[in-house]
């Protein structure tokens, strides 16, 4: 539902053609370096927190960081 709504505003506000919506795995997006402006998640990173750990938690961080331009 998170999905189709950012698709549903996206087209309200005219953007549509500058938002990609997806779900993906963290860690392991496989997309390059600095490919994002921005990376916006609910409620994922306390339930990759749960599963995999601190461990985990600090990986997909690095992985949103390292493809997010900063």
């Amino acid at each position: 539902p998170s999905i189709e709504h950012v698709r549903e505003n996206a087209g309200r506000w005219g953007v549509e053609d500058r938002i990609i919506t997806m779900q993906t795995g963290v860690p392991d997006t496989y997309f390059g370096d600095n490919t994002f402006d921005v990376v916006y998640s609910t409620t994922t990173l306390e339930m990759i927190r749960a599963i995999s750990g601190e461990e985990g938690y600090l990986s997909a961080l690095k992985e949103i960081y390292q493809n997010t331009l900063c």
